[in-house]
C-alpha cells in the first residue's frame, strides 16, 4: 500500500488497513470526495449483478464485513468513481 498512497497527497488520501478497513470507518471517511479507490483485499464478483459484487473488509464484532460495489459514492458534480482492486 505505500508504493500506491505515495501518488496521492495527504489532504487526498485516506488508508485504512488491518482492523481499521470496515465498511463503517470506509463510509464514515467521506469516499465520494475522492475519485480513485484502491482495494488490496479478497472480494467476489457477479457477472449478472454487478453490484452485488464485493470487497471483503475486516470484522466488525464477530461478523466479517463485505463492501459492495453499490456502495461506491456517485455525485452529480462528477463521474463515478474508478475502483482499483488487487
Amino acid at each position: 500500500m505505500q508504493k500506491i498512497e505515495r501518488y496521492f497527497p495527504d489532504s487526498n488520501r485516506k488508508v485504512l488497513e488491518g482492523k481499521q478497513a470496515t465498511p463503517s470507518a470506509y463510509l464514515g471517511s467521506n469516499p465520494e470526495r475522492f475519485s480513485y479507490l484502491h482495494f488490496a483485499t479478497h472480494g467476489t464478483a457477479s457477472q449478472t449483478r454487478p453490484l452485488e459484487s464485493a470487497v471483503i473488509l475486516s470484522k466488525e464484532g464477530e461478523l466479517l464485513q463485505a463492501l459492495w460495489a453499490r456502495h461506491c459514492p456517485t455525485s452529480p458534480k462528477r463521474p463515478p468513481c474508478h475502483h482499483v482492486c488487487l
